[in-house]
């Protein structure tokens, strides 16, 4: 309660500004990826999320179709504890190299870091808006599906950012000359896994509350129309 208390005082900062970079090279898996840290506000003029990527190359040097998406959501930050571990997964980059990793196959890595911090706390309030000044949630309200919606607006501006400076770098190579949506969105949807550290499952929590609204209009409809069938028959 005390360290709340002291850190409400100070309203959420956004993250220091940083330039969005990347490079490709092969990973650790023997894949050709792009790695980088963008910084992507969810609207004009809000505060940037820092997202951290991995991402999987086709031999085209376009982003490929991976398997699976896994994305994750970061917490309460340490800087500064004289241990390098803890250090290094306080770094939103290395987090994205070590989960492509763990990985199995051709999935893309994508880390999350809160857009506004009170203090040392992450607050997510762009995506779970009930959240309070040390962004612990007050409820979770799925109304306007703030975190589905907000989750996919970042990843889609940050593969229109990649696919830009993937472009540029290659444009006097014969890859420049290619579409790069096309090996991107000519397939079916991957699999998303979602994980959520600290504060991080405040966000992965207003998802599943998302899902479940979304399963019990499914299982609504059903039973309308399974109704609407038994009434038929009886008729």
């Amino acid at each position: 309660m005390g360290n709340k208390a002291a850190s409400s005082r100070s309203p959420p900062s956004p993250a220091p500004p940083r330039t969005n970079s990347g490079e490709r090279g092969l990973a650790g898996d023997g894949m050709d990826r792009w790695t980088g840290v963008l910084q992507v506000p969810l609207s004009r003029g809000g505060p940037p999320f820092r997202i951290a990527a991995s991402l999987v190359l086709s031999p085209a040097k376009t982003l490929a179709v991976p398997c699976a998406n896994a994305i994750l959501f970061t917490g309460d930050r340490v800087r500064g504890s004289g241990e390098p571990a803890i250090d290094r997964l306080s770094d939103a980059a290395y987090l994205a190299r070590l989960l492509a990793g763990k990985l199995a196959g051709e999935a893309n890595a994508w880390v999350v870091d809160a857009a506004c911090f009170a203090g040392s706390f992450a607050v997510y309030r762009e995506l779970v808006p009930s959240v309070d000044a040390v962004g612990d949630p007050k409820r979770y309200d799925p109304t306007g599906f703030p975190a589905a919606t907000g989750v996919t607006n970042i990843l889609a501006h940050c593969v229109r950012e990649i696919q830009t400076m993937i472009m540029k770098s290659t444009m006097k190579g014969s890859a420049g000359n290619q579409d790069p949506t096309t090996s991107l969105f000519s397939y079916c949807p991957s699999k998303t896994l979602i994980l959520g550290f600290s504060k991080g499952g405040v966000v992965v929590n207003q998802l599943v509350n998302f899902c479940q609204v979304c399963l019990n209009s499914i299982m609504w409809m059903l039973a309308s129309i399974v109704l609407e069938h038994t009434l038929l028959i009886m008729q």
